[in-house]
């Protein structure tokens, strides 16, 4: 230090600290995204394309049967772990205990150090564990009959499936690898009082509407994949009914939509991630 120099304040040394900590965050660029569309519109296809290794907890029964998922299962790329399928009277409340205890081991020893991107296919169904495990713990709750061992919920449940859900996810997002999550949609129609459908809303297929509200404020990037005709869209942007939206998008020149004739055209590397700087070109796999 010159005689000039003067010593930094307290206050100065704490935002060089607060500087120093951001610019850590953010030395490493990872994808936080959401993907939704109906049955049908390629969205574990478009899972396919993201930065490899990819492990994929699949809920979705035949879920991880797509022809593109099994190429990277067979080639060692793409990982799947599908032991949350099967949901039966005697083990829906048991699920969601199950998966956070391998999820948080798979933290615990690096795994998702290791990856490219971790899925999660879908939060439509992976939700159901959430419910179940809520309506199980809540003792007040009662089966429905004797021949029939499955619980009534009560509100409560769906209280504390928001309360796990949100927490779930955001924990997920906090992940050191790109994170895509997969959900199906549904359309919303509002009416009048007289019953005419004033407007109509392209979502997630999430139980609950605060809930529903909340999670995609937690993703970076919210993309719509639909079937139009002989080809398949993916939308970045808002677009009529559709509430898709980017905050990479601005990092270049990114198109609100991209439209493909055949499957996998669409490539998630190649298209989004590596013209944002969130991935190297050496990270595209062809499918």
């Amino acid at each position: 230090m010159t005689a000039k120099e003067k010593p930094m304040s307290k206050a100065q040394k704490r935002i060089e600290e607060l500087r120093d900590i951001y610019a850590k965050t953010t030395e490493t660029k990872k994808a936080k995204i959401m993907l939704y569309g109906e049955w049908g519109s390629y969205k574990s296809t478009i899972a396919a394309t993201m930065p490899r290794p990819i492990l994929i907890h699949s809920f979705d029964p035949g879920g991880d049967k797509i022809k593109h998922l099994q190429d990277g299962v067979n080639d060692g790329s793409i990982i799947i772990d599908n032991s949350w399928q099967s949901r039966t009277m005697s083990n829906s409340g048991d699920r969601f205990g199950a998966w956070n205890s391998a999820y948080n081991n798979l933290k615990r020893i690096g795994v998702f150090n290791e990856i490219g991107t971790f899925v999660i296919d879908s939060l439509t169904t992976f939700q159901r564990l959430v419910v179940d495990a809520a309506v199980e713990a809540n003792t007040k709750n009662s089966y429905v009959s004797k021949n029939m061992p499955v619980k009534v919920p009560q509100m409560r449940d769906y209280g504390v499936q928001d309360s796990a859900m949100e927490f779930a996810i955001s924990d997920i997002l906090d992940l050191p690898c790109h994170v895509l999550v997969i959900a199906h949609s549904e359309v919303h129609e509002d009416t009048d009082n007289k019953g005419n459908v004033v407007g109509r809303e392209h979502r997630p297929l999430i139980t609950g509407k605060k809930l529903r509200a909340k999670l995609p404020m937690l993703f970076d990037e919210i993309y719509i994949s639909r079937v139009q005709g002989n080809r398949s869209e993916v939308l970045t942007r808002p677009s009529g009914m559709y509430h898709s939206r980017t905050r990479i998008g601005s990092l270049f020149n990114m198109p609100g939509s991209f439209q493909n004739k055949e499957p996998g055209e669409f490539h998630l590397t190649r298209d989004i991630l590596v013209p944002a700087g969130y991935a190297d070109k050496s990270e595209i796999v062809k499918i």
